[in-house]
């Protein structure tokens, strides 16, 4: 048997049609993990076969690995009178487990490495209105005080109704899925949390709660239900303040 693991280029390094071709005939997604030939005919396209914990994963569309199986061991191997499953010998799955894990590690560091050029280092900081950073083992999204517009809403005297319309469209419209995507190092481990996460809120926390209980009042609510209005509200729901009190 022959194994051979590949991490395909990213997007930046191909042109938008070798990009196209490149991702198969089904996706990048289901496109990902362990290519089966025997005598050289493709027999499984795109499949983690079944290793234990390998799902597919939009980090790891990079990966790919050739499998080369002899002729003789259809019976060993699990191939089916179609050709459309394929289930590996018992004693070859630590190995193959350890191909794709290495694999997987690879191809996610090579897209998570494009994200975090993307999200910091490309052009002109002031062309985007989300950063996406990494600090100790943790992601964070923050809104790009510096984008023109953010600055035109944050102007003493008032923000112009128009300009925090637009602000609230742009946000809607560039939420940074496919960074954060890039970036996760795992499942769910390092998810932002909002605030720093349950537990007693800190000073920012606190004054955006009370500019909402503001505004809930402002809008009509009695005091009391305002509070008990922010104690359901994620995420001060997690946290303890005044509006818990």
């Amino acid at each position: 048997m022959r194994v051979e693991a590949f991490v395909l280029p990213s997007a930046h390094r191909l042109t938008p049609d070798e990009f196209s071709h490149a991702a198969g005939p089904q996706g990048w997604l289901d496109q990902q993990g362990f290519y089966v030939y025997r005598r050289n005919r493709l027999i499984l396209a795109g499949d983690w076969l079944g290793q234990r914990g390998m799902r597919r994963e939009e980090k790891y569309n990079l990966a790919r690995i050739s499998v080369d199986i002899p002729a003789e061991s259809d019976a060993e191997w699990g191939v089916d009178v179609r050709k459309s499953s394929v289930v590996p010998p018992v004693s070859l799955r630590p190995h193959l487990h350890r191909i794709a894990r290495q694999a997987r590690t690879r191809a996610a560091e090579v897209l998570r490495h494009r994200g975090q050029v993307a999200a910091r280092t490309h052009g002109d900081p002031l062309v985007y209105v989300w950063n996406v950073r990494r600090a100790d083992g943790r992601l964070t999204c923050r809104i790009n005080r510096s984008h023109p517009l953010v600055q035109a809403t944050l102007r003493q005297g008032g923000a112009n109704p128009a300009d925090v319309r637009a602000l609230i469209r742009l946000l809607e419209e560039t939420v940074p899925v496919a960074t954060l995507r890039v970036m996760h190092e795992t499942d769910t481990s390092d998810d932002p949390d909002p605030f720093g996460g349950a537990g007693p809120a800190d000073e920012t926390a606190t004054e955006v709660a009370q500019r909402i209980y503001e505004s809930l009042v402002s809008g009509g609510r009695s005091p009391a239900a305002a509070r008990e209005r922010l104690r359901t509200m994620s995420p001060f729901d997690q946290l303890q303040g005044f509006w818990s009190t």
